[in-house]
């Protein structure tokens, strides 16, 4: 497992890029904006993007989010069902805050306490990915632990 953080937008917020080293195949965590550089990672490490996980829709976090499933057809996975709030003002904080403009998002799966989806779960703060190919554990956007997968 690898992973690469890029600090994005004018608020340094963390977005993370992780991926299995065998497969390259990677997920986007927070993508708050700033698109090209995360890009520029995910191209630098030869990398194909997997889906997109949102640990909660501030605009830091989740600002470029539609934006990205778009350009490559991903599924959006989170945030917990309360942040529909945050996702459905991206346009308007996205203004208010002088980002570029931000859209909002549809997720497959929203996250509940237990499990809402075979991949995801979220308990407390803790972003547990399990996948035949990817498997992460995210325990905020900025401190990240990493578990073992299956391939």
């Amino acid at each position: 497992m690898k992973i690469e953080v890029v600090p994005v937008t004018a608020f340094h917020q963390n977005c993370s890029i992780v991926w299995c080293e065998n497969t390259r195949r990677a997920a986007v965590v927070d993508p708050g904006g700033d698109l090209d550089r995360v890009l520029a990672a995910v191209e630098r490490h030869g990398l194909t993007l997997e889906k997109i996980l949102i640990t909660h829709a501030h605009l830091d976090h989740a600002g470029a989010t539609a934006e990205l499933a778009r350009r490559y057809s991903l599924p959006i996975e989170g945030p917990q069902i309360d942040d529909q709030f945050w996702i459905d003002q991206m346009p308007v904080q996205a203004k208010m805050f002088g980002f570029p403009p931000s859209e909002r998002f549809t997720p497959i799966a929203g996250l509940h306490r237990g499990t809402v989806s075979p991949s995801v779960r979220l308990s407390s703060r803790c972003f547990t990915v399990q996948d035949i190919h990817l498997g992460i554990s995210f325990f905020s956007s900025v401190n990240l632990g990493l578990r073992s997968w299956a391939t």
